[in-house]
């Protein structure tokens, strides 16, 4: 099992609910809420039509049916929200640096420009850009450590079935190296 490497494009976007009659705590918990809402709308279908069309050379390799495409696009994008704050952080993953860099842009692009569309709250919510997506020059070290432990894993795991067929006193070995009398 190798895992290929993916390179990451990161963004954070802050979700503001204008002040209009509302206390400030108010204001962040429906900043908050309309964050978790844009939050499940990235992984839809109607979302990432719009992050295709838009004005980024994204390659759409995100498969022929629905379903397909829907899978490929949630594997490529992962998204969490900051608590208390409005700020979704956004991280695109794909073997091509200039495709994960085009599609954070593409989201980015989405949610400043046609964030209304998806909010329903009009101009009563603002979706600032804090911090534009990244071109990213070395591939995510994350995916590199997690391959090296299920490498790990795997090799130990190999070890010890090759050690349990070939050694037919293994038990006894154990128990002896340990030091436990049975």
């Amino acid at each position: 099992m190798i895992l290929p490497p993916l390179y990451s494009s990161n963004a954070r976007v802050l979700v503001v609910q204008k002040y209009e009659g509302i206390d400030v705590y108010t204001a962040i918990k429906s900043a908050e809420y309309l964050s978790e809402i844009l939050e499940d709308v990235i992984y839809s279908t109607e979302f990432m039509s719009d992050v295709l069309k838009s004005e980024f050379p994204i390659v759409n390799n995100f498969g022929n049916t629905q379903k397909e495409r829907k899978r490929q696009w949630a594997k490529c994008i992962k998204t969490d929200i900051i608590p208390h704050t409005g700020i979704i952080k956004i991280k695109v993953l794909n073997k091509d640096k200039n495709q994960a860099y085009n599609i954070a842009r593409g989201i980015v692009y989405v949610l400043e420009n046609k964030g209304e569309k998806y909010h329903g709250r009009g101009k009563m919510v603002e979706i600032k850009v804090i911090d534009r997506p990244n071109l990213p020059e070395k591939p995510d070290i994350s995916r590199v450590i997690k391959g090296i432990i299920i490498s790990g894993i795997f090799g130990l795991m190999i070890s010890f079935f090759i050690l349990l067929i070939y050694r037919r006193d293994f038990r006894k070995t154990i128990i002896d190296g340990i030091g436990i009398s049975c």
